[in-house]
């Protein structure tokens, strides 16, 4: 009967780096893609509400 196997995260990335280079950093440049994605999506929503709190003062600064 097999042990099972326990190795940590760095382990397996050590392991996989080897065997799989390429496919690695096909995967971390998706993940980082995908945490500028949702990092762009909360900035967005961070603007939003400031520009919304911002009208709801109803200070105008145009010289009209």
């Amino acid at each position: 009967m097999q042990q099972p196997l326990s190795a940590t995260p760095d382990e397996v990335l050590a392991v996989v780096s080897e065997l799989y280079p390429k496919e690695l950093d096909r995967a971390v440049a998706e993940l980082t893609i995908r945490k500028q994605t949702d990092r762009i999506k909360q900035l967005e929503e961070q603007l939003a509400g400031a520009v919304d709190e911002s009208a709801h003062v109803g200070h105008s600064h145009n010289d009209d």
